[in-house]
């Protein structure tokens, strides 16, 4: 008798150390489990919580990783003791293809931003369907400044190198490569620079090219260095894409898993093939000028399935720009 109820007191002290030192600093939820049991007998022989299905302790604890975001950065929102994670939802504007992946006992979802994304206040919900518990948060979206290009390249490259046959090859071969994710992460490092050298445009850029009146917007950081620089994995991933386009060169994917890719255009030589395990830091490619280039250098992008964003957000915490480029990439 007196084992059982020291036992039981032990469950619940950890529950409510539990309760006391996670409340403070996330928003949570939870169901204080109703125990009645009126034989101390079985209390004594198995010293173990009856749990009903609407008595059950939920501590399922939502953590977003920060509630304020320069465009081009992602959120993540985590979510810790989760019983049952098909339960979970999230209501939002900012992303509207939002998913959860459950690894390692943790539920994630993320939301990316980019250049397309409106500055703001946003709210979003978030709970658990099952138990009908609601929650809101609030995001805000502040404006970064991008800058303006205008490019002039030699007709003759733009003329064979953007083109509609050059645009049907990206829509075959390229578009459906990052719609599909692996469900888990390949990696467990942080991202890093794969190559050194000089970055000529800033992601999100605004380009004019050879006088044209319309504009299209920069999806990496263009990193320029002398044809045969050493290009790197920027982290473990599979290899999804390896092939020459005419827009981009030689080109590679690499899938890292929970929706994230890193892309790399304008290569010299590839170095890998469709359907390898790339390791962080791993030589994959040559520094090149093939495709649509002005001269040799590494188009670097990094994107949550299809949506590009800043590859500074990831690596370094921080937009890469003309102006800081050279604490990273040199």
């Amino acid at each position: 008798m007196v084992k059982g109820k020291i036992q039981i007191f032990l469950l619940v002290a950890v529950t409510l150390i539990i309760t006391v030192l996670y409340y403070p600093m996330v928003t949570s939820y939870y169901q204080v489990p109703i125990i009645e049991n009126k034989h101390d007998d079985a209390l004594e022989d198995t010293a173990l919580f009856a749990y009903q299905e609407e008595q059950m302790l939920t501590i399922e604890q939502f953590i977003f990783s920060k509630d304020r975001i320069i465009q081009g950065d992602i959120l993540e929102v985590s979510v810790y003791f989760a019983n049952q994670p098909e339960d979970l939802y999230i209501e939002q504007t900012l992303y509207k293809d939002f998913r959860w992946f459950n690894g390692n006992g943790i539920v994630r979802g993320y939301i990316p931003t980019n250049y397309s994304t409106s500055p703001g206040r946003y709210e979003i919900k978030y709970g658990n369907r099952k138990t009908g518990t609601e929650f809101s948060q609030e995001i805000e979206i502040i404006a970064h400044e991008y800058r303006i290009q205008h490019l002039t390249i030699d007709r003759k490259i733009e003329e064979t190198t953007r083109n509609q046959a050059a645009y049907q090859e990206m829509d075959q071969y390229f578009v459906p490569v990052r719609k599909k994710s692996a469900p888990q992460k390949y990696y467990s490092e942080p991202f890093m620079i794969p190559a050194i050298g000089r970055l000529t445009t800033e992601f999100g850029q605004t380009r004019y090219v050879n006088g044209a009146p319309t504009s299209s917007r920069h999806s990496g950081l263009d990193i320029a260095a002398p044809i045969g620089t050493e290009i790197m994995a920027t982290n473990r991933g599979k290899v999804v894409l390896a092939m020459p386009l005419i827009l981009t060169g030689n080109t590679i994917i690499v899938d890292h898993g929970e929706g994230f890719f890193s892309v790399y255009f304008h290569n010299d030589q590839n170095m890998v093939e469709v359907g390898e395990i790339v390791e962080r830091g791993q030589q994959i490619a040559t520094m090149g000028t093939t495709g649509f280039s002005t001269g040799s250098h590494l188009h670097f992008t990094m994107s949550y399935y299809e949506m590009n964003i800043e590859p500074g957000f990831i690596i370094v915490g921080e937009p890469i720009t003309l102006t800081n480029y050279h604490l990273y990439l040199q």
